[in-house]
């Protein structure tokens, strides 16, 4: 009887409302929010990007920050924390200068080479198809061979416009004046990020009545522990997995290692998918240079290099708080890619990393006897 009364207590017109409201907002987000965010990021595309990447650079910048501002100097401490911030981006970008040095030549060199490696390709899969159909010319069905050869030829027409439009996107994003002018606003905008984090934190919390105050504050401590983690963590896994590549490729002699690197690191960014879809030209391009044996050992090489990352140096590094399940990063990134392209792939991640730890916190409230919200 107890246990009636006190189950009919629960459900008060309060949560009533409240469960009414949240089926009510899963639906919209279900049914018309992907349409309004398409066309309200095709709009805005260009300031989330920029925004996102000052968010990232002000976390990755701000333990170098935290621990120039701790030395003891007679100045304020938010002049501190300004120097501290203006010396680790000047030092950040020498070292990003010396390494575009260093790198750049080569990397153009072999940016040269792709577009040869492209008509490669199309006169390398024409070959196979006509080969195939000279094989089973007797054998195969008059529809099927008709497909292979339509295939056969749009296979080759798209690999040319792919690699056409490629050269146009990138030619166009360097010499926009606004991508340049957003460019320059990343650092500005990462620096107001890390010098007047508290401050912005304080006028969060400002927003909310006094008796939330305290859990909230403990749960954007947690979010902002685990962004950390997170950037820092995957910038490192980009940097090995790239690296890593790279010196594969360059040990199976093939002419483009360090354009595959950057190519196979920046997919980390995506994970699961990214390093799929990488796996296409990290081992065809090998099979194309040098055949079948080459190939099939980088292909070897890559495979293992994911295991090790999946199962030792993504753990290592990111720690068990953001560890997801692969089923659970797929369909984050399939719900990212719907709402916002590329985009929203990108941070569909961490978005899902912040709402397993929203999760916990809220179950923590709830077994501390606490109201949550």
């Amino acid at each position: 009887m107890a246990a009636e009364n006190q189950s009919q207590q629960a459900w008060t017109s309060r949560r009533v409302i409240a469960t009414l409201a949240v089926s009510g907002l899963l639906l919209y987000v279900i049914f018309w929010t992907p349409p309004t965010l398409g066309r309200f990021f095709s709009r805005v595309g260009g300031t989330a990007v920029m925004l996102v990447l000052a968010i990232a650079l002000a976390y990755i910048i701000s333990p170098a920050v935290e621990r120039l501002r701790s030395i003891p100097v007679p100045l304020p401490e938010r002049t501190r924390r300004s120097i501290a911030a203006v010396f680790v981006m000047v030092v950040l970008a020498v070292l990003l200068w010396l390494v575009f040095r260093a790198t750049s030549s080569g990397i153009s060199a072999q940016l040269q080479e792709v577009p040869i490696l492209y008509e490669k390709a199309s006169t390398r899969l024409q070959e196979l198809s006509d080969n195939w159909l000279q094989t089973y010319a007797e054998k195969a069905p008059e529809n099927i061979k008709r497909f292979i050869e339509e295939s056969s030829s749009t296979w080759t027409e798209s690999l040319s416009e792919i690699g056409g439009r490629v050269f146009e996107w990138v030619i166009q994003a360097v010499s926009g004046v606004f991508f340049l002018v957003e460019l320059v606003l990343v650092p500005i905008l990462a620096f107001y990020f890390v010098t007047d984090s508290r401050r912005i934190r304080a006028s969060t919390l400002g927003l909310l009545p006094i008796r939330y105050r305290d859990s909230v504050d403990e749960l954007i401590g947690r979010l902002n522990a685990i962004m950390h983690k997170y950037i820092r963590g995957m910038l490192l896994v980009c940097l090995i997995m790239g690296g890593l590549t790279a010196a594969i490729l360059y040990g199976a002699k093939v002419s483009i290692f360090l354009l595959l690197g950057l190519l196979t690191g920046l997919a980390q960014l995506i994970p699961i998918v990214g390093s799929i879809v990488v796996a296409i030209p990290i081992i065809g391009i090998p099979w194309l240079q040098n055949g079948f044996t080459s190939a099939l050992i980088v292909g070897l090489l890559y495979g293992l290099l994911n295991l090790l990352q999946a199962n030792l140096i993504m753990p290592v590094v990111l720690g068990r708080e953001i560890k997801l399940h692969p089923v659970t990063v797929i369909i984050a990134l399939l719900i990212g890619a719907e709402f916002a392209g590329i985009m929203g792939m990108l941070v569909a991640v961490p978005v899902a990393a912040i709402a397993k730890v929203t999760h916990q916190w809220y179950q923590d409230l709830a077994e501390a006897n606490e109201e949550p919200l």
